[in-house]
């Protein structure tokens, strides 16, 4: 979707809005821990643990989650 939505947008601000999901590759992201030394272990579970918690009371039926998010769209020409 964020693709659809770039393709109308000048290369800059498409760097800009796509650095929400730079890191969406999660092969990529722990490879980046594993350089710098880190590793997840116990904390990883805890985080996960806390995230389901805090994401429970956005699931519905069927599992899905609903965040309320909210945005708003604005359109513009130059002037002439």
């Amino acid at each position: 979707m964020y693709g659809a939505f770039a393709r109308h947008l000048d290369p800059e601000a498409a760097e800009v809005g796509g650095a929400y999901w730079a890191l969406g590759d999660l092969e990529l992201l722990g490879s980046l821990f594993e350089a710098a030394g880190l590793e997840a272990a116990g904390a990883r579970r805890r985080l996960v643990d806390a995230g389901v918690q805090a994401m429970a009371r956005f699931v519905v039926d069927g599992g899905r989650v609903e965040l309320p998010i909210g945005g708003h769209l604005v359109t513009a020409v130059a002037p002439g």
